[in-house]
């Protein structure tokens, strides 16, 4: 039920308490259950899936990269970058090099 919830509202600002409370179920319990089902925090796997949906739409290349970052879901381009990085292994723009798109 909290991935069903990430992935409905990964574009959102999604917290811990939010999705404990559409389940219901204690913020606790649902950190340590999703942690021990995906082997991931819930923060880790909320990134990594908004940084799957930054992907798909960069691979259209009809976004602009600031744009994907508020629209998958971060609060600002800075904090889209470091999980982008973080995640891929290098920055959005060398993302869209390597694949041509830029």
């Amino acid at each position: 039920k909290a991935i069903t919830y990430i992935h409905t509202h990964y574009d959102q600002a999604v917290t811990l308490h939010d999705t404990a409370e559409s389940i219901p179920c204690g913020e606790s319990h649902l950190s340590r259950c999703f942690h021990k089902e995906t082997g991931k925090t819930f923060k880790a796997y909320l990134n990594e899936y908004r940084i799957q949906q930054a992907v798909s739409l960069l691979e259209t290349g009809f976004y602009r990269i600031t744009d994907i970052a508020i629209v998958v879901g971060f609060s600002s381009y800075t904090k889209f970058s470091v999980a982008f990085k973080e995640i891929m292994g290098m920055c959005a723009s060398d993302y869209l090099r390597e694949k041509n798109i830029l």
